[in-house]
């Protein structure tokens, strides 16, 4: 049995035991996105996090009106579904190498509740994997993985995060805080980073 089969099980019966933990929200939007970047792709993530859609500028405006229609997103009955899979506008923008658009459009859908669990891990991960120090990509997905309750993956990614930052103030109180609620063994230290991105949490989204 493989080392990576071996860990996924375990994982699975780890998550069944954190979701019975009395688990704190302890990613904080407004603290970790008050900075100002040189990206603006960078500054409308941060705008959709503190402040929401319906206060940003309309960036992806052509692409939603054509998801909405897509054949991915609606039924013939009117309802809409969520989007499971890579459309061919995102396809193009990996295709042209816009690394940043393609996070700002992972983070606009999620804000939209657009898209699958499933899929915003996806493509959250696929950033990481362009860029394992992307600050934006690796505090989006450790949050999504610790409201899922896949602690281990989560305290990683912030461990991570915190040897590439060991000055942000955020990124520290959140490794103590997940050293201080899970301990600091809550994840296999001998699995390097692409072992612990080839991991798949296993999401059961709703209306998909």
């Amino acid at each position: 049995m493989s080392k990576l089969l071996i860990f996924e099980i375990f994982l699975t019966i780890f998550c069944s035991i954190a979701c019975t933990q009395d688990k704190k929200d302890i990613f904080d939007d407004k603290s970790f996105y008050d900075f100002k970047s040189k990206n603006d792709y960078d500054n409308y993530i941060s705008c959709l996090r503190i402040k929401g859609n319906s206060s940003c500028s309309d960036l992806f405006d052509t692409l939603e009106n054509r998801l909405l229609r897509s054949p991915s997103m609606s039924f013939s009955d009117g309802t809409r579904s969520k989007l499971t899979s890579f459309t061919s506008d995102i396809t193009e923008i990996l295709r042209n190498k816009q690394y940043k658009k393609f996070l700002a459009v992972s983070i606009f859908l999620d804000d939209k509740e657009y898209i699958s669990r499933k899929l915003l891990d996806t493509m959250l991960e696929y950033s990481l994997r362009l860029d394992s120090t992307n600050i934006i990509a690796n505090f989006e997905l450790a949050k999504l993985r610790y409201k899922e309750n896949y602690i281990g993956l989560s305290h990683f990614l912030i461990d991570n995060l915190n040897r590439f930052y060991p000055d942000n103030t955020e990124i520290k109180r959140l490794k103590n805080q997940l050293d201080q609620q899970f301990g600091v063994n809550s994840y296999d230290k001998s699995m390097n980073y692409n072992e612990y991105l080839n991991l798949n949490p296993h999401y059961i989204d709703p209306n998909e």
